[in-house]
């Protein structure tokens, strides 16, 4: 009994100490830049670096003239009415145009342009003759170079009027003059920050080139490295994500570990059985001993008492000797040696040797070791899928040599500091010819502001100093000189306005075609004219192929165009995108995005192969020893053993056989066949107190035992068979459906690392497309240089300048007729023109009197 709880303690040790299964090592996973894969590889990425920021904002503030250069922009449009004159340059270049045919379609373009300048012109010729008759005119006294302004009730009404209109036409040609001023000064911004742009956009395009490669490495490099890391800890974790799911899926399609418990569970009635068996053996053990100790002194006794009651005599006994009853019929039907338990004792013995327990846990150990045999026998499969990644890698690696290549190219070409130092030497050389610019600007402003200064203190002046009660010849000093002012500005109007006419229309014949057949074209979101003069004028090679299709891909089949790119820039879109990369020779993404046919991961996976057949859930040795138990609880005839035990330990019952004896004794007269056989009595009933009732209670108590053991035999031989059945059945189902089964899990598995290496592709095509090397760098240089600083800042002021002189001088006009007319009203006049009135008085005297139509006086 010590023996075999010892056996179980150390049984259940083993069940508690049976190894663990293995666990995905690393849970996690993460790299130097932030990436993660949990346990089911899903990766999450770490965002994709900004890289350094960038200098250039490539936005424009007018400063406040949009309107004004709106306005110019409008004007240039209504003289170039006809728009670019693409058709025109088209049969000017193919000689299909005869000026005495399409005079007309130069008409319609160039028309308006032509009449402006001729309108100028004319200007000048006609204003600078109007200027000389003007002042002429005045000089012999006529023009209102007379002093004497006619008398009229409405002329205070007429003042004012002309006044009103005056004034407006000052601040509409004041506002002019500010706008010359600001125009002139915006050219010479733009001159002073042109170098500081240029640089700064060429800085940004270094920039990008550095955060191009920085941004493709961490792409390409970083995260392909991580995709495989996480792929070889799969790899690696073979047994977990291959070997368990094989196992599980044996042990649900077979029941294989139901199979084992109920295994386990048998132990239990086996070691019930066995203890139950050993229990009978004792009990058997022990009868028999009792048994044998009865039995000799029970033939003994008969032996003595028969001797004795042969010797028995009727006179002897006074005729009782028939009453003493035969002590031969006291002799035991029972024999305990007819219950044989050898047998079934040496196969039990052989089944304890054995130990269940420990033949159960080999099998379940040897089914529970599937996951590291499958480790083992794909180890060289894993290591061929390993090289086959690792070489894959390398065919990555000519991408970012590509772009890292490109970056020492495109720097190499550019030398970056070499332009900047031209461009600041350019730009250095310019400044102090654009200071003399500035001057004459500034000059021609001071010429208008002049005007514009006379003309409002003239008003000013005027107005404050007049009154309608004055005389013409008493006006005060105040409004005359406010006269003399609005005269001295129309003396300025008719000297300089030649000069400031020459300088607009001088201006406008270089600006307007400018902005409109340049800067126009220029500024399209597409660059759609530029393009077309691109493509059908050959002006950047074959017009069959495509320049930048050719210079930055070497394929002129790529329909790559400057507008197109320039548009896709200025909208944020990767370099990727907007220049077509993915012709472009090493930059080739259907390296990535075929990867399945490069890795032939399905075929190397599918490769794998395991012998499940070498695996015994159902070993001989277990097999036999549940055979043999099984044998030996059948061996036992429990029926005989029963019938044994049911019969009586002596023929005749011995109490009653005393009982007998006693009476005979009783009845028998005294004499020495009394007093032995008084002593024969005496002896039977220490036998029946002493080992009969030893026999008697140990039978009993084998009877009870041996019942128990029947009871708990009970069923154990159809649960025996049951489970070597199953046993049977899941060893040839893991010897035949082995290889379906790993060959399902396997396409779990395939599936997990498609959707590792798709989660890299993914990556790749969506950062290459929409996050890496975003190239509004190219389109800032674009617009800050040739949009920005050349036609916006200085076009745009350019045009703004003429324009405003031009506004100036058509303001100068009214301005001029209004000056004059005011000026009779605010200068003091010598003489005085009266009808049918009566002067007004001075200290009493009478000015004029009568019909005379002019009065005059010694004091004026």
């Amino acid at each position: 009994m010590l023996c075999r709880t010892i056996g179980i303690l150390i049984v259940c040790v083993v069940y508690l100490c049976e190894a663990a299964d293995p666990v995905l090592t690393p849970q996690t996973l993460n790299d130097s830049v932030q990436n993660t894969a949990d346990s089911n590889s899903n990766i999450v990425w770490s965002d994709i670096p900004k890289g350094q920021t960038y200098n250039t904002d490539a936005t424009y503030d007018d400063g406040g003239m949009g309107p004004l250069f709106d306005f110019a922009r409008n004007f240039i449009n209504t003289v170039f009415s006809g728009g670019f004159p693409y058709d025109f340059i088209v049969d000017v270049k193919d000689g299909n145009f005869e000026i005495t045919r399409d005079y007309m379609q130069v008409l319609s373009l160039f028309g308006g342009y032509a009449a402006a300048i001729v309108i100028g012109f004319l200007f000048i010729i006609i204003f600078t003759i109007v200027g000389c008759c003007f002042c002429c005119c005045r000089c012999c006294g006529n023009c209102g170079g007379k002093m004497l302004q006619k008398s009229s009730p409405s002329a205070g009404c007429r003042r004012k009027v002309y006044s009103v209109i005056l004034l407006v036409l000052v601040v509409f040609t004041g506002v002019g003059c500010i706008c010359i001023y600001v125009s002139n000064d915006r050219m010479t911004t733009a001159i002073d920050k042109f170098d500081v742009t240029v640089g700064n956009n060429l800085d940004d395009v270094d920039l990008f080139l550095n955060n191009t490669v920085t941004q493709v490495k961490h792409l390409l490099e970083n995260d392909l490295n991580f995709t495989f890391d996480v792929l070889f800890r799969d790899l690696d974790n073979v047994d977990v994500l291959v070997g368990i799911p094989v196992r599980d899926q044996f042990d649900q399609s077979a029941g294989i570990n139901s199979i084992f418990t109920q295994v386990g569970n048998l132990q239990t009635d086996v070691n019930t059985v066995i203890s139950n068996f050993d229990t009978v053996d004792n009990d058997l053990t022990n009868l028999k001993s009792n048994f044998t100790s009865f039995k000799t002194e029970l033939d003994n006794w008969i032996l003595d008492y028969e001797s004795t009651r042969s010797g028995c005599t009727t006179s002897q006994t006074a005729g009782v000797c028939a009453t003493f009853v035969d002590g031969n019929n006291l002799s035991p039907p029972f024999d305990p040696n007819n219950i044989d338990i050898s047998s079934a004792k040496t196969e039990i013995d052989n089944v304890r040797s054995q130990d269940m327990s420990s033949l159960v846990q080999t099998a379940k150990d040897e089914f529970n070791g599937i996951p590291e045999r499958v480790k083992n026998d794909s180890a060289t499969a894993i290591q061929d899928m390993k090289t086959t990644v690792n070489n894959y890698k390398g065919e990555i690696t000519p991408i970012i040599n590509t772009i890292e290549n490109f970056q020492t190219d495109a720097s190499g070409s550019l030398n970056i500091e070499d332009i900047k130092k031209t461009v600041t030497e350019y730009s250095d050389l310019a400044k102090p010819y654009d200071k003399y610019r500035w001057y004459g600007g500034v000059g021609l402003t001071s010429i208008v502001l002049l005007v514009v200064l006379l003309e409002f203190l003239g008003l000013a002046f005027g107005v404050c100093g007049s009154s309608s009660d004055t005389l013409p010849t008493e006006r005060s000093c105040l409004s005359n000189a406010g006269g003399n002012m609005l005269m001295a500005a129309v003396g300025f109007i008719f000297i300089f306005s030649w000069l400031l006419m020459f300088l607009t229309t001088l201006t406008f014949i270089i600006g307007a075609p400018v902005e409109k057949f340049l800067c126009e074209p220029l500024s399209e979101p597409e660059l759609e004219t530029i393009q077309k003069l691109i493509d059908n004028f050959g002006l950047l090679g074959n017009g069959n192929e495509s320049f930048l299709g050719k210079t930055l891909l070497n394929d002129p089949n790529v329909d790559l165009k400057i507008g197109t790119v320039l548009k896709d820039c200025g909208e944020g879109k990767t370099a990727y995108t907007a220049f077509k990369l993915k012709y472009m020779s090493g930059f080739n993404l259907s390296i990535i995005q075929n990867y399945k046919s490069q890795l032939d991961i399905d075929n190397k996976l599918n490769g794998f192969s395991v012998d499940f057949s070498t695996i015994e859930v159902a070993p001989a040795s277990l097999k036999d020893n549940m055979q043999n138990f099984k044998d030996s609880i059948t061996n036992m005839n429990f029926s005989s053993y029963t019938e044994e035990l049911n019969k009586n330990v002596t023929g005749d019952d011995l109490t009653a056989f005393i009982t007998a004896l006693t009476a005979a004794i009783n009845a028998a007269s005294t004499s020495d066949f009394k007093t032995n056989m008084t002593t024969h009595r005496d002896d039977l009933i220490t036998i029946r107190d002493g080992s009969f009732a030893n026999t008697v209670a140990s039978k009993n108590t084998l009877s009870s035992s041996m019942s128990s053991l029947e009871t708990s035999v009970g069923g154990i031989p159809a649960k025996i068979d049951t489970l070597l059945a199953s046993l049977n059945t899941t060893q040839e189902f893991l010897n035949t459906n082995g290889s379906t089964v790993l060959t399902n899990v396997l396409r779990d598995f395939v599936l997990r690392v498609f959707t590792i290496t798709d989660a890299l592709v993914n990556r790749a095509i969506s950062g290459l497309e929409n996050d890496v090397a975003k190239c509004t760098p190219v389109y800032n240089l674009y617009q800050s240089v040739v949009v920005i600083g050349f036609c916006k800042y200085v076009i745009d002021a350019f045009n703004g300048f003429w324009f405003c002189i031009g506004w100036c001088i058509f303001f100068f006009v009214p301005s001029t007729i209004f000056s004059v007319k005011l000026a009779k009203h605010f200068r003091r006049m010598k003489q005085l023109d009266m009808y049918d009135a009566t002067l007004p008085t001075k200290n009493g005297d009478q000015w004029a009197s009568g019909s005379n139509k002019v009065g005059h006086s010694d004091k004026f």
